[in-house]
C-alpha cells in the first residue's frame, strides 16, 4: 500500500464519527478496491476523482447503513464516554482522598518528632 492510499484511507477514516466493527469492515474492503483499482493513480486528487471525496465515501456508507445499527452505536458511544468519565472522576476523588490521608499521616510524624530538649544539671 502506498502512501496516497494510507493517506486517502486516513482521510476517510477521519470522518466516521464511531469505528465500530461494520465501519473498520468497509474500510478495509474500502482499501481493498483501491489497491486492485489504483493502475496509475499519481495524485490525491486522482483518487478523490475516482473513488470520491472522503466526505462523499462517507456519506454513502451511511446512506446505505441501518439506522438503526447506527443509532445504537451511538448510544453504546455515549454510555462508554459516560462511564469514563464517571471511572475518571473516581479515580480523581480516591486519589484526593488519599493524598489527604497521606499529609494527615505526615504531619502526625512531624509533631511527634522532638526538636527541642533541655537539660538540667544539679
Amino acid at each position: 500500500m502506498n502512501s496516497l492510499t494510507k493517506q486517502y484511507i486516513k482521510n476517510v477514516k477521519a470522518l466516521f464519527p464511531i469505528l465500530g466493527k461494520d465501519e473498520k469492515n468497509y474500510l478495509y474492503k474500502l482499501q481493498s478496491n483501491i489497491e486492485i483499482n489504483n493502475d496509475e493513480l499519481s495524485t490525491l486528487e486522482d483518487f478523490y476523482k475516482q473513488f470520491g471525496y472522503p466526505e462523499e465515501v462517507v456519506n454513502l456508507y451511511y446512506t446505505n447503513t441501518d439506522i438503526d445499527y447506527v443509532i445504537s452505536q451511538i448510544k453504546k458511544y455515549k454510555n462508554l464516554k459516560r462511564i469514563m468519565i464517571v471511572f475518571v472522576i473516581g479515580i480523581i476523588i480516591l486519589l484526593l482522598i488519599y493524598n489527604i490521608h497521606i499529609y494527615q499521616v505526615h504531619q502526625t510524624l512531624m509533631d511527634s518528632f522532638i526538636t527541642d530538649y533541655e537539660t538540667i544539671i544539679y
